[in-house]
């Protein structure tokens, strides 16, 4: 599955089309059981797009992603980490 992973888009893009979108449904269901002030540790958090969607309603959210190709393309999108003031940091 290297070719999820030569993009942030791609990446998204892709295991949206291997989970026929439930990856999204999912998501929204676990961001929905999230309150301001929480802290969320996300293990594998891929792009970053469920940490970013914790952070935005208010958690900490430390993302650890253990592939360096992925969290090389989570960096591509500064945009979003300077976006959302909670946001902690990937390791």
């Amino acid at each position: 599955m290297k070719w999820l992973e030569t993009t942030p888009a791609d990446y998204d893009r892709g295991l949206r089309l291997l989970t026929l979108g439930c990856d999204a449904r999912v998501k929204a269901h676990i961001a929905e059981t999230v309150c301001e002030g929480e802290r969320v540790l996300e293990i594998g958090c891929g792009t970053g797009t469920l940490a970013l969607m914790l952070a935005r309603r208010g958690a900490t959210v430390v993302g650890v992603e253990f592939s360096a190709l992925a969290a090389r393309n989570t960096m591509l999108r500064p945009q979003d980490l300077r976006a959302v003031r909670h946001f902690n940091h990937f390791i």
